[in-house]
């Protein structure tokens, strides 16, 4: 029996019990946080969004409109209902495209519109 032993990728860690339930986006430059259910009963959500935590200045979500504070709800159409599902749907997203955001801000819908960067932006 042969054992390998070495550090689990990040994506690996997020799935597991106890591992930190925060992501960051490099590509959209923010960062996002599951809610938790005192947050989502203040904010009237039952069980979508995540919580946008950072944005980068001279990130896709900057140039958006985006603010840490911001409840993401909707990412191109689709309904996040947690990171698992904003890391997959944002992994999915196309270079260059123009896509719409749904977020909650002070109690509010909000729809922006966000660039896709290419990968080396």
């Amino acid at each position: 029996l042969m054992v390998r032993i070495g550090a689990l990728p990040k994506e690996e860690l997020a799935g597991l019990p106890g591992a930190p339930s925060a992501y960051t986006d490099t590509r959209l430059g923010l960062a996002v946080t599951e809610l938790s259910e005192e947050q989502r009963r203040e904010a009237g959500l039952a069980d979508e969004g995540v919580l946008v935590t950072k944005v980068t200045r001279s990130g896709a979500a900057a140039e958006a409109g985006l603010m840490a504070g911001d409840i993401l709800l909707m990412l191109d159409g689709r309904k996040v209902h947690s990171l698992k599902e904003y890391r997959e749907i944002a992994g999915s997203l196309r270079a260059g495209r123009t896509v719409a955001v749904l977020i909650q801000r002070n109690g509010n819908p909000v729809f922006l519109a966000l660039k896709v960067p290419s990968a080396g932006q």
